[in-house]
């Protein structure tokens, strides 16, 4: 199990968060820190879930995008509820997930 999930952790970095294949480099700003990292944006497939909240099953949140980065280039797990800023635009984080070092976060724009 060991050589499985250091091989998922070398495929993270190498393919999905390599800047040539899927990631773009963006600024992080969480909790007063600022991270130049590269991560994958997700818009198409929170438009599903963009619905007004009135419109959601319990547990079922309206997110407008989800991020994907490697916990590695972050360090830190980002807390629900919290602001976060990526490239000067600020989100609320509805739903955070931590897949075998992947954070996935489900974000609500708060600017434009």
């Amino acid at each position: 199990m060991a050589n499985f999930k250091a091989q998922f952790e070398r495929d993270l970095k190498a393919v999905f968060h390599n800047g040539k294949e899927f990631a773009e480099v963006k600024e992080i700003g969480y909790n007063g820190n600022y991270y130049k990292i590269p991560v994958v944006i997700d818009s198409e497939g929170a438009k599903d879930r963009q619905k007004p909240s009135t419109d959601n099953a319990n547990g079922i949140f309206a997110v407008d995008m989800v991020m994907y980065a490697a916990y590695s280039d972050l360090g830190v797990i980002p807390k629900q509820g919290q602001p976060i800023e990526i490239d000067g635009d600020i989100f609320r984080i509805v739903s955070v997930q931590n897949e075998m070092g992947e954070l996935i976060l489900s974000l609500r724009r708060l600017t434009a």
